[in-house]
């Protein structure tokens, strides 16, 4: 991660926004046998046809975790609960092309072949996170498993509130799809000089 969280919670849509989460850290943390990406650069899984969506197997997993995602600017994927490569219907390729091109889904979060949690959409890792969830209570135990704390946790669940949190501190902040907005903002306050008489 990195060493700031910028986070929010919208439980209507089933998604939290974030910065200063990075792919590594969720492929260590999402409960998962292998990964399914939509958007990306990688080019070492396997191509499936015909939705030309790529399985990553868990060893090549280590390779993905390793390249530079950052320079994908976008990067969305899905977790898999089985290893191997399986077959998707045309409808499930339909939705997921959707998400992939819109970065929402499409009906529900679930694809039955897959198996999968989570549908996730970033763009220049790190930056921008957005994760859509089945149940708050799997998001939870992603953000548990990634260290974040149990108050800023208890902070979003309901929706109502977005946090900003650093080594000066925790705060509640505005809840935006503009990521830009709230770190220009959090920058000029965090670096902000006192000019003494």
């Amino acid at each position: 991660m990195r060493d700031y969280l910028y986070i929010w919670n919208d439980p209507k849509n089933n998604f939290i926004l974030a910065s200063g989460i990075e792919f590594k850290d969720l492929a260590k943390a999402v409960p998962h046998k292998s990964l399914w990406l939509l958007a990306h650069e990688f080019d070492q899984g396997d191509i499936s046809w015909p939705s030309r969506f790529m399985h990553v197997s868990k060893p090549v997993e280590r390779k993905l975790v390793k390249d530079d995602i950052y320079r994908y600017g976008d990067f969305s994927w899905m977790d898999s609960a089985y290893e191997q490569k399986v077959n998707i219907s045309d409808l499930e390729i339909a939705k997921l092309a959707y998400f992939k091109q819109c970065s929402q889904p499409y009906g529900v979060i679930e694809c039955p072949s897959i198996g999968n949690q989570f549908l996730v959409f970033a763009h220049d890792d790190g930056w921008f996170l957005k994760m859509y969830y089945t149940s708050f209570e799997k998001m939870n135990s992603v953000l548990t498993k990634m260290k974040i704390s149990d108050t800023i946790i208890k902070m979003i669940e309901n929706g109502q509130k977005a946090v900003y949190s650093d080594r000066v501190g925790i705060e509640n902040v505005e809840r935006t799809l503009d990521v830009d907005l709230v770190m220009s903002k959090m920058h000029k306050k965090r670096t902000k000089k006192v000019i003494l008489p």
